[in-house]
């Protein structure tokens, strides 16, 4: 019974160990970046707007800065 529990952990440790990486790798060389939840496009501080301001919870305002 131990035999066969040691055997079942070593064939998944083996398979995250040795597919983690794989998978990492064809993520990058396809073009995929790592970043939780952050667009790029906010920090271009100097390009024009628009720019949205949320007045109440019913109201948005939009400005177009030039």
């Amino acid at each position: 019974m131990k035999k066969r529990i040691f055997r079942y952990l070593k064939h998944i440790f083996l398979t995250v160990l040795i597919g983690f990486p794989i998978f990492i790798i064809i993520g990058f060389l396809s073009g995929k970046v790592v970043k939780y939840n952050r667009n790029h496009l906010a920090d271009h501080w100097n390009n024009e707007g628009p720019y949205v301001f949320y007045e109440n919870d019913s109201l948005i305002s939009i400005n177009y800065i030039k």
